[in-house]
C-alpha cells in the first residue's frame, strides 16, 4: 500500500526560491535515494508564496518508518531545514 507524507512547510519570506533550489537539490534526492521513496513533489502556495507543501510517496509505511523515519536519514534532513531557515515550522 502507497503512503504519502504531506508536510505544510513555511519558509521566511523572501527565502521562497532558496528553499525550493534546496528542496530540489537535497530533499529531494534523499527521499529517491532512500529504499521504498517515490515521487516527492513540492507545491507552493499561490496565496501564500512563503507556504509550501511537500508530498513524499512510500511504498509502505514500513518503507517510510523503517528506512527513513526512524533512521539516521531523518534526523539530520529536517536540522537542514531547521538550521538554514530558523523561522521554519513543519
Amino acid at each position: 500500500m502507497t503512503v504519502r507524507e504531506i508536510t505544510i512547510i513555511d519558509v521566511e519570506p523572501g527565502r521562497e526560491s532558496d528553499f525550493a533550489q534546496a528542496y530540489r537539490d537535497q530533499g529531494r534526492n534523499l527521499v529517491l535515494s532512500t529504499p521504498g521513496g517515490e515521487d516527492p513533489q513540492l507545491f507552493q502556495s499561490q496565496e501564500d508564496p512563503a507556504r509550501f507543501v511537500s508530498i513524499n510517496m512510500w511504498k509502505s509505511q514500513e518503507a517510510h518508518r523503517k528506512n527513513f523515519r526512524d533512521t539516521e536519514r531523518f534526523t539530520p534532513w529536517v536540522a537542514c531545514w531547521v538550521q538554514r531557515w530558523p523561522a521554519l515550522r513543519m
